[in-house]
């Protein structure tokens, strides 16, 4: 509100919003970790989870952070340092490849969880075919309400 000098409209934009991180629940603090990393990992993603329910509530899905036979914990610490190497925003790296690797990540995911991709995001012709037809302008975003599940045919 006093960034907007009081204009609710502007305020109830999502892109004003800020996700809260519990505290244990930060990177930094999975990062400490040298013993059971998928269960800290698994912990903090539920308490972030529970922390936004509105917004982020089983949003990271149930893989198997856990299953020491997939993802030791010298795996998990080598996937996390080499990620804490990295600066990962739209500053940094441009928002198509952020993107791009996003959708490379869930569609991962839900192969190995049995699920289709398209439950969980929507398909990247479909994005653009929808951002053609609405012809956003510069400064204007679009929503992609991924969360509300597609009825077809």
């Amino acid at each position: 509100m006093a960034e907007s000098d009081g204009d609710m409209e502007y305020a109830a934009f999502a892109e004003n919003h800020h996700f809260q991180i519990p505290d244990g629940a930060h990177w930094n603090d999975v990062r400490e970790k040298t013993v059971n990393i998928g269960s800290a990992l698994q912990e903090a993603m539920r308490a972030i989870e529970q922390a936004n329910p509105d917004t982020l509530f089983g949003i990271f899905g149930d893989a198997s952070w856990t299953n020491k036979d997939r993802l030791s914990d010298a795996i998990l610490t080598n996937l996390i340092e080499h990620f804490s190497q990295q600066k990962l925003n739209i500053g940094n790296v441009p928002d198509d490849q952020l993107g791009n690797a996003y959708e490379y990540l869930i569609k991962e995911f839900s192969d190995d969880s049995g699920h289709t991709a398209a439950e969980f995001y929507t398909n990247r012709t479909v994005v653009k075919l929808m951002t053609l037809i609405m012809d956003p302008q510069s400064g204007e975003s679009v929503y992609d309400p991924i969360a509300v599940p597609a009825v077809c045919c």
